[in-house]
């Protein structure tokens, strides 16, 4: 009996082998898919935690102009504090911004619309220097729910609002490319929508101011192929070139700034003398340096004169 009983034993021991090989290698993996699990939902939260929140309004069209900053919240826009005079937006990735063209303390009403990307023109929109209440949040939730915003379907206007999936898999519809003015919504605890701004006055394009720059240069010649430049102090091409003819030069829609006036002569021509050939140059009579400012007209004179003066 003792024989038998250690041949039995005997032949089961690689069974029990493997039975325990084979539980630890499932709790490994099952060790290893928890760490996984928890990997993944650490960093989709690191994530949802580090993107970006801040909105920047600006006062002209292109991201230009005066700026303002805003983060996650709700903001009545005051006058003198950025109400009226937005022109531009830029949305971080995954921010919505609803603009609205009216706001009081409990909420924006009037014509509205849902931004979920950089806009630098509010003139497209009919809204340039119109709105007066922002509305900031993430586009996507913990609960899962995500914003699909304001879009138009066979001419129909379609509100935006949150979406969270009834079922698992089930998709967001997909938002529309571009954005989608809303009709006006009624003032909180009215009934009544508001009634549209008016249309504010263009704004005047600024005048550049220019000036002329004129002179004679004396002792000039055609044969010396005389030309007066303009430079700006420290750079070594001229911003204007103008030749002389019949002694006289004029440069004009000359933008403000300072500048200095050099003639150079494309054939200085060489003479001979007792002491051997000379040159010429153009000298001018006064300080090269002049400053155009408020359409001044500006005289600088030249001369021809040798190279031993």
């Amino acid at each position: 009996m003792s024989n038998n009983a250690k041949t039995k034993k005997d032949t089961n021991t690689p069974v029990e082998c493997n039975r325990r090989y084979a539980m630890k290698t499932r709790g490994f993996f099952c060790a290893l898919m928890l760490l996984s699990l928890s990997f993944c939902f650490s960093s989709e939260a690191n994530a949802f935690q580090t993107t970006s929140t801040i909105v920047t309004a600006y006062t002209e069209p292109d991201f230009k102009g005066n700026e303002k900053h805003y983060d996650i919240g709700n903001y009545r826009l005051l006058p003198g504090d950025f109400n009226d005079v937005i022109s531009s937006i830029r949305v971080p990735a995954g921010m919505v911004v609803v603009v609205y063209e009216d706001g009081v303390d409990a909420g924006g009403y009037g014509r509205w619309i849902d931004f979920l990307e950089d806009q630098p023109s509010m003139a497209k929109y009919g809204l340039d220097e119109q709105i007066s209440y922002l509305q900031i949040f993430r586009k996507r939730n913990p609960d899962g729910s995500s914003w699909v915003r304001n879009s138009l379907i066979n001419g129909k206007f379609i509100q935006g609002g949150w979406f969270k999936p009834r079922v698992s898999g089930e998709k967001a519809p997909f938002n529309s490319a571009e954005a989608v003015s809303a009709p006006p919504k009624a003032a909180p605890g009215s009934n009544t929508t508001s009634q549209p701004k008016p249309t504010p006055e263009p704004k005047p394009t600024p005048q550049l101011t220019v000036c002329t720059i004129s002179g004679h240069v004396t002792g000039d010649k055609a044969v010396y192929g005389t030309h007066i430049n303009l430079f700006v102090p420290g750079e070594r091409k001229p911003r204007v070139s103008v030749s002389v003819t019949n002694g006289q030069y004029t440069m004009t829609n000359v933008a403000e700034g300072s500048y200095e006036v050099r003639g150079k002569l494309d054939n200085p021509m060489t003479q001979q003398t007792p002491r051997g050939p000379i040159g010429f140059m153009v000298v001018s009579d006064d300080d090269q340096r002049v400053t155009c400012e408020k359409g001044q007209p500006i005289r600088a004179n030249f001369k021809i004169v040798s190279s031993e003066g």
